[in-house]
């Protein structure tokens, strides 16, 4: 008797799997290690936990819901701890799945009593089981495709944590009235009038969360567009001041070439006279009046040369030893926002840093390739102050609220054409480091 007991309790916990895997498919390019590795991991903690709490379930009368608490507390510090996000992201993601999973829960318990009356409570207590982990199953099946397409989507580039922790009201209000609805395992809902009222009400708290799940990705979309296109406008920005500052340079230009046949005139008559320092004055004051800011061709591209234009200017205005070495193709697979997008943020972030250090010691290294026409290859190294913040894996920034949110953009961009973006530090060196798939 014992043992059906703990068989039943244990397979009662066969809903975690299905609901797991709802957890992972937006976290796709997220899970910090490989899928063997985190597979050996989630055996390893299924094994030492769940066995014990079917123990202590078959031992002491508690509710199941209260077994279930520190199990779900368990779950997401380990669920957190294999994923680069932050902890607003995780956890919106684990509480929509527990919010779900209450829901079909319900719907067990309602179809349980309608078994349980026809052939005896006793005969399903593992068919219980078996019918909650279906339901678990189809959906996760059903949910596979947003949440791996879409979901993920969300969860690479929507990096605002207060907008992911806004959605934690919602699911824990639906998590809250699913508990409230738990069926306590009476006769009087196998009566027709509680029958439908109780199914209406769990179709209807379903229907609502999934509404309000699709309601918060075209949230998420609007947000992310508007961030697409301030991007855009600073884009469109670098290149006015570049096509201003290249303007004034044809125009100096232009002024001149107007002026040299008055300047050969005036330098005819001094060497006539012999007037040799003259000379040399007045050559030394018509070099100092020639045009300095002169555009440098990079590349082809004109929105990503005017960034390198831009930011080699701002640069030399904060007296920052700049290098860099382009070698890029005329076109590559990525959107000029989406490049300029993670150049401007890696050499943003690079003078950001060099403002901490004395003028002697600023330096940025900046290098953007093509290796074998296939991979797009951009490493920088700049010097800092060697004061970093890190958070599960994480750099944070040292400035403004901490977010560190130039770093997630290079990395959710990387991971939207198949690359990969690292960080790293030594001493007072910070290195990026960017692979891209271009063929």
């Amino acid at each position: 008797m014992i043992i059906h007991s703990f068989l039943s309790e244990l397979a009662s916990y066969l809903m975690l799997f299905p609901a797991a895997a709802i957890c992972l498919f937006p976290m796709r390019n997220r899970i910090r290690c490989r899928l063997p590795r985190l597979l050996w991991h989630t055996a390893l903690l299924l094994a030492a936990t769940l066995p014990a709490a079917a123990l202590i379930g078959c031992l002491l009368p508690l509710d199941s819901n209260t077994l279930m608490l520190p199990l779900l507390v368990i779950f997401f510090i380990f669920y957190h701890l294999h994923l680069n996000v932050h902890v607003s992201q995780s956890l919106a993601v684990f509480c929509f799945a527990c919010a779900l999973m209450s829901v079909l829960s319900n719907f067990t318990d309602g179809l349980n009593a309608i078994l349980s009356l026809r052939f005896g409570s006793d005969a399903f207590t593992l068919a219980d089981a078996l019918i909650q982990f279906g339901l678990n199953s189809a959906a996760a099946g059903i949910l596979f495709i947003p949440l791996w397409e879409y979901g993920s989507g969300m969860i690479d580039h929507l990096n605002l944590n207060n907008v992911w922790y806004a959605t934690l009201p919602i699911s824990g209000t639906f998590l809250a009235i699913n508990l409230v609805l738990h069926y306590d395992g009476d006769g009087d809902l196998y009566t027709g009038a509680a029958f439908r009222t109780f199914f209406l009400t769990v179709s209807l708290i379903l229907i609502l969360l999934l509404l309000l799940s699709v309601m918060f990705y075209f949230i998420v979309r609007i947000i992310l567009s508007a961030g697409e296109t301030e991007q855009r406008n600073r884009i469109l920005e670098a290149q006015e001041r570049q096509y201003r500052t290249q303007r004034d340079y044809i125009e100096k230009s232009a002024r001149a070439r107007h002026d040299f046949r008055q300047t050969i005139f005036a330098l005819k008559a001094l060497s006539d006279a012999k007037d040799y320092q003259a000379i040399e004055d007045y050559l030394d004051r018509y070099v100092l009046s020639l045009p300095q800011n002169e555009i440098i061709q990079y590349c082809r591209n004109n929105a990503v040369n005017a960034l390198f234009n831009y930011y080699a200017h701002l640069a030399s205005q904060e007296d920052i030893d700049l290098r860099l070495r382009i070698e890029l193709p005329d076109e590559l697979p990525i959107t000029d926002i989406d490049l300029c997008g993670m150049i401007g943020n890696i050499l943003e972030n690079a003078i950001t840093a060099c403002r901490s250090l004395e003028k002697d010691k600023r330096w940025i290294q900046f290098t953007a390739l093509t290796l074998n026409d296939a991979q797009l290859c951009i490493v920088a190294t700049n010097s800092f102050d060697g004061n970093v913040r890190q958070s599960a894996g994480r750099y944070l920034s040292t400035h403004r609220d901490g977010k560190g949110t130039g770093l997630l953009s290079i990395a959710s961009t990387a991971a939207k054409y198949g690359g990969a973006a690292e960080f790293s530090h030594k001493n007072n060196e910070f290195y990026t480091d960017v692979m891209i798939p271009v063929a």
